[in-house]
């Protein structure tokens, strides 16, 4: 029989870019006590942290995913076996890695939710993803992987099964009745390399392109009214974006240059005097890091109401509420 691990062990399980900013301060939480990290995503997301614990499962083809899904399971279950108690941190259970081992039943098994963006500020629930997480069920199924459906908010913090919630800024957080934990960023901020006025656009992921253009028209509009001649333009996609060509020529008309890093802006923010975007939780972070040094405003549009219905309109209510409390400034149009 082996013999039960004492100690326990901590599991951040990386399924989105963000986890980024905040892992090497997270892993300093842990102390003397063992990790591991699990990068399970498209690409490399995290660029901070070379430690060797870091297991990466890299599936660029689709045809790819549920080979390392099935891999990545398999690898977990093998790490943590030995252990008598297992901390995993992780963004949301929708993900069926984390939704695996959520819903496992394992009375070991212990978990924390950390920073996923503006979903932890705002009540977006399973409901607009049902779809998604019968597909997930449906192909899990076949290839012999357990996901679980669940209703509520889409990190799960409602299931009441998260012993903390670990997070940048309290203030407006959805907790649910877990306990909060602060976690202070330590890494040094970047200083800005030139003179030039500059302001940052990020882009936001969209699967249905021609439906959201009148947003990017909206957001380019309202900056060259605003701020052309007087600053540099320039654009990040989202994480997820991919950019058309189609897109690459309205950059170009508006004379907004794409900038290339896989980076997440949170670590550069500061070589830009104003960033905008739609509603992001990147705006609310660089709040909580840079406070008034940068100017951050978050262009709240809504499209006519036959294409935007109650529960949408309600959300968005919800997040320009929480990006003005963290002082971010508000633009509807």
């Amino acid at each position: 029989m082996a013999v039960k691990n004492t100690k326990a062990l901590h599991v951040v399980i990386a399924i989105n870019p963000m986890v980024d900013i905040y892992l090497i301060d997270l892993i300093k939480r842990f102390s003397s006590e063992a990790y591991e990290v699990i990068e399970f995503y498209p690409r490399r997301i995290i660029l901070s942290y070379s430690g060797a614990a870091i297991k990466r499962y890299i599936h660029p083809q689709r045809s790819e995913y549920f080979r390392d899904l099935a891999t990545c399971i398999e690898d977990i279950t093998k790490i943590t076996g030995s252990y008598e108690t297992v901390h995993f941190y992780f963004a949301h259970v929708f993900n069926a890695v984390t939704n695996h081992f959520f819903f496992s039943g394992i009375k070991k098994y212990k978990f924390h939710l950390i920073p996923d963006g503006i979903a932890n500020y705002y009540r977006v629930t399973t409901q607009r993803f049902f779809t998604r997480m019968l597909l997930k069920k449906f192909f899990s199924l076949l290839n012999g992987i357990r996901y679980t459906l669940y209703f509520g908010h889409l990190t799960g913090i409602d299931t009441h099964k998260f012993e903390s919630v670990i997070a940048l800024e309290e203030k407006g957080l959805i907790s649910d009745g877990s306990q909060v934990e602060r976690l202070q960023l330590s890494w040094q901020k970047r200083q800005k390399k030139t003179t030039d006025q500059q302001l940052l656009i990020l882009g936001q992921y969209y699967e249905n392109f021609q439906y959201y253009r009148k947003t990017y028209l909206t957001i380019f509009e309202y900056i060259h009214e605003q701020y052309s001649g007087s600053y540099r333009f320039f654009y990040k996609p989202h994480p997820n974006e991919k950019i058309k060509p189609e897109f690459l020529d309205l950059l170009k008309r508006y004379g907004i240059t794409k900038v290339m890093t896989d980076r997440p802006v949170e670590f550069y923010a500061r070589e830009y005097d104003i960033i905008v975007s739609e509603a992001s939780s990147a705006l609310s972070n660089i709040r909580i890091i840079y406070g008034d040094e940068i100017l951050c405003i978050a262009i709240i549009h809504m499209p006519a109401p036959v294409f935007w219905n109650f529960y949408h309109r309600k959300r968005k209510t919800e997040i320009k509420d929480h990006l003005a409390t963290m002082g971010v400034r508000i633009v509807e149009l």
